[in-house]
């Protein structure tokens, strides 16, 4: 959460990767336990097959505004 709530993982199991080494790759993920009115930082946290960890930049997906 955006307003310092516990970092917490989204997905109870690894995600095997897509692509192919050196090819850039998308991602889609739809948060079903995000609250109404909340924002929400995610990250995709790469790990290779030896153990090795690596994470993107926070990417920030601010409560949609109802007119």
């Amino acid at each position: 959460r955006q307003d310092g709530g516990p970092e917490q993982p989204v997905t109870p199991v690894w995600i095997p990767a897509v692509g192919r080494p050196g090819e850039p790759t998308g991602y889609r993920f739809l948060d079903v336990t995000a609250g109404p009115g909340v924002g929400y930082l995610y990250r995709v946290r790469g790990i290779t097959t030896t153990g090795l960890t690596s994470d993107t930049a926070d990417v920030a997906v601010a409560p949609r505004e109802v007119p």
